[in-house]
């Protein structure tokens, strides 16, 4: 706890006891350090503040925190919008008055940085090279910007020549303390892809590949790093420290200090060319769910809705190894449980679902009743039509019209629960529209679900509906409670409706049970065995298609 404290008073020097400041040339620390022009330079642009009147303490190493900040002051973000209550701020360890809260919620709400878990930054945790270098691309690459040419003459814009972006001093010898040239991006060769390099999962496939840097200890470089690292030098904002032996060593483990952060950050202000189309500050995010189940081994997509259209939605899981979410809002399940998926606005603006992953439950065998009346397919066709037809689904010919003269309306009479949290039920009484030739049969169905014994309950009903294609359309198809009775693919991902339970939810179908009887008894077929492979355990159909 001691050590956590004195971190933090750590990080409250460094970056907020700002005094008022005369210049860069006041500070007794930087008139022989290398980088004293890159520090001259953020210190005026009011990036980075002095921990004194008189030092900056360029050898000091970078927290997360204060990186994060600098990282938004140079985007020039509002900070009093990103500390607002409707912005995402839940790290347990960012408290709302720390001086780098704005900038984490920024960058949380980019992409351009995750938490170590779902409830922690550890923003007082030191910064280590490569994760500064995979910081700053993603900045610039989730906030689509770029940066300008490098000099011809392979140097940087700002200096007639380069220095080291690490410190020298850190115990090196004096040969160590001679500035390196910048990795030379005219002289690079193609990189050679080997199957162990892996990128960053928010890195989109197609982002341009650098040529590999020439650095000593590239292969200590983790791989999540690697290409953000060849990027930055290849594009003049990194380069590596002298060996002894000529070659260049980047140091990716080590932290990063306040001078080598300078650093970097000079050199983008000096090439920064801004996204031209940035996304517009205020964008709700509204999801079109807000509890969903989701079978192990299946996916299923969140919609979102927003006020204006958005260029990007960045998506996070609470649970990823329980279910994962992509970037377009595609949830896959991966074992029981729960997890609640966040679709986060680039503005801050953010929305849930909560996810219930479950096993796919297999449908018991459906038993036959003893008194089945057995209609042959032909019967079923000169009962409807007079005729015996290839395809029943497409007797009208695309003629809705034609279609609707053979409909009629049938009254039934149903159970269903007299509230939604209630026991008690009441009947209800339904009006379907059904082919005429259908009604008798469609009447006596519903009669004997209604005389059953296990008032079996309604709350949805639907007959003939107009899509010239399926066996609504011809008005010998019936769906019930589509919500807790879905259509689905074969390994149980949703397509209307969210589940079937039956014997857990009242309003699900139970093989064998009162209404099943009375639909298989009239010759109708239950809509779970179709040829496809999909299940619609709401449809029962004449023809069982």
């Amino acid at each position: 706890m001691k050590s956590r404290f004195t971190a933090f008073l750590l990080s409250i020097c460094l970056l907020l006891s700002a005094v008022p400041f005369a210049g860069a040339s006041a500070f007794t620390d930087i008139r022989e350090h290398w980088a004293r022009d890159y520090i001259e330079d953020v210190t005026e642009a009011g990036l980075f503040y002095g921990t004194s009147q008189t030092l900056f303490s360029p050898n000091t190493s970078m927290t997360r925190g204060m990186f994060i900040t600098v990282l938004g002051r140079l985007e020039g973000i509002d900070t009093e919008y990103w500390m607002s209550d409707h912005i995402y701020s839940t790290f347990t360890d960012v408290h709302p008055e720390a001086y780098y809260a704005p900038h984490v919620a920024w960058a949380f709400c980019q992409g351009i940085v995750h938490g170590v878990d779902d409830e922690t930054f550890s923003p007082e945790t030191l910064i280590t090279r490569e994760q500064m270098a995979k910081m700053v691309a993603f900045y610039l690459e989730l906030m689509g910007h770029s940066l300008a040419e490098v000099p011809q003459d392979g140097t940087d814009a700002t200096e007639e020549t380069t220095d080291v972006v690490t410190d020298p001093t850190d115990g090196g010898s004096e040969e160590d303390e001679l500035p390196p040239d910048i990795l030379d991006p005219q002289t690079e060769t193609e990189p050679t892809q080997t199957d162990d390099e892996a990128s960053s999962p928010r890195e989109e496939e197609d982002s341009p590949k650098f040529p590999e840097a020439k650095l000593a200890d590239r292969e200590l470089i983790s791989s999540w790093a690697a290409d953000s690292v060849d990027m930055l030098c290849h594009l003049g904002i990194l380069s590596g420290s002298p060996n002894k032996d000529g070659s260049l060593s980047f140091h990716p483990q080590d932290t990063a200090t306040r001078a080598e952060c300078a650093t970097v950050f000079s050199r983008l202000m000096a090439r920064l060319q801004r996204n031209p189309n940035p996304a517009d500050k205020i964008i709700p995010v509204y999801l079109e769910c807000f509890d969903l189940t989701v079978y192990v081994g299946s996916t299923r997509a969140i919609n979102v809705n927003t006020e204006i259209a958005i260029p990007k939605i960045f998506w996070v899981s609470s649970a990823p190894d329980i279910a994962s979410v992509d970037d377009m809002g595609n949830v896959t399940a991966h074992m029981p449980g729960n997890a609640v998926i966040t679709a986060y606005s680039t503005s801050g603006h953010f929305n849930t679902c909560y996810i219930t992953c479950e096993t796919p439950i297999e449908p018991a065998p459906p038993q036959v009743p003893d008194n089945l009346i057995d209609y042959s397919y032909t019967e079923k066709c000169m009962l409807l039509f007079g005729e015996k037809v290839d395809d029943p689904r497409l007797y009208y010919q695309g003629n809705k019209e034609a279609a609707l003269a053979d409909m009629v309306l049938v009254k039934v009479r149903t159970w269903d629960f007299a509230s939604k949290n209630s026991e008690e039920k009441i009947t209800r009484t339904w009006t379907l529209q059904v082919h005429k030739n259908l009604a008798e049969i469609v009447e006596l169905i519903f009669e004997e679900i209604y005389n059953g014994e296990e008032k079996f309950p309604i709350h949805y009903l639907g007959g003939f509906s107009w899509s010239a294609k399926s066996e609504h359309s011809i008005g010998t198809a019936i769906d019930i409670n589509y919500m807790e009775n879905y259509y689905c693919m074969p390994d149980g991902t949703p397509i209307t409706g969210t589940h079937w339970k039956p014997g857990e939810d009242p309003y699900s179908i139970t093989p064998g049970g009162d209404l099943y009887n009375a639909f298989i008894k009239y010759g109708f077929e239950w809509g779970i065995n179709w040829s496809s492979g999909k299940k619609d355990y709401m449809h029962f159909s004449f023809f069982g298609t």
